[in-house]
């Protein structure tokens, strides 16, 4: 099964605030490409500061009808040139076999370049103060729900080994954990709820309290991301 993200989402992202570490390594010049590039929203900060950037998508009706946006699946890329910085921002936690896909991204780094990946160990995800029920219900439904499509819910957690087993070198990986407002699983729960539902992990009636129960909650839930950088041999 393929995952399609919510764009009011994508398009609420920026380079700055949503993929922090990749930044310090930009500069004019720097050649990169962003794998999973949704509405380019990130990528077109990147391009910004270094005039090529390159977002590729596997979901056309994400990817804008731009110069530099190219929809394709990771595995299936061929441009013909490898990137100083290729980098993947919460994408490999839908991808079945992650380990292939950081393959490829390596494949495409030029000797001395980085590989940049950002993303969630869903597990250790956290609500202050605690999630009504309710919610809680959909969360571990959602989480069921991703297990049986083969996607990892602590993915972030073993980066810096998956960095390692892909000969990448001098990795270092860092703690980005985020606040995620009520307002991302609204969204979340509108987009990818009725497919949770129709898998058969979760009813109409459990997802429609779900919703009730956290738009009437205050608080906020700190979602747990690392960032992990390696260098192509």
């Amino acid at each position: 099964m393929r995952h399609q993200s919510d764009p009011r989402v994508l398009n609420d992202q920026t380079l700055e605030k949503d993929h922090k570490r990749l930044v310090a390594l930009l500069r004019p010049g720097v050649s990169v490409l962003d794998v999973g590039c949704g509405t380019g929203a990130i990528t077109r900060g990147i391009r910004a500061v270094t005039g090529d950037a390159t977002g590729i998508d596997r979901d056309a009706s994400l990817v804008p009808a731009e110069d530099g946006f190219v929809v394709s699946d990771i595995f299936d890329y061929a441009p013909g040139r490898q990137f100083d910085v290729v980098t993947a921002a919460r994408v490999l936690q839908w991808i079945a076999s992650p380990e292939r896909a950081l393959a490829k991204m390596v494949e495409l780094t030029r000797p001395g370049g980085r590989v940049v990946v950002l993303d969630y160990a869903h597990e250790r995800n956290e609500w202050e103060p605690e999630a009504p029920p309710s919610f809680q219900h959909f969360w571990r439904a959602f989480l069921r729900w991703r297990e049986a499509n083969g996607w990892d819910n602590v993915l972030a957690d073993r980066l810096e080994g998956m960095f390692a087993a892909a000969g990448l070198r001098e990795v270092v990986a860092t703690d980005d954990d985020e606040v995620a407002p009520g307002a991302l699983w609204q969204h979340v729960m509108e987009s990818l709820g009725p497919v949770v539902v129709r898998d058969g992990f979760l009813t109409d009636l459990k997802l429609m309290a779900a919703r009730e129960g956290l738009a009437a909650y205050g608080g906020v839930q700190r979602l747990a991301l690392r960032t992990a950088i390696g260098v192509r041999a």
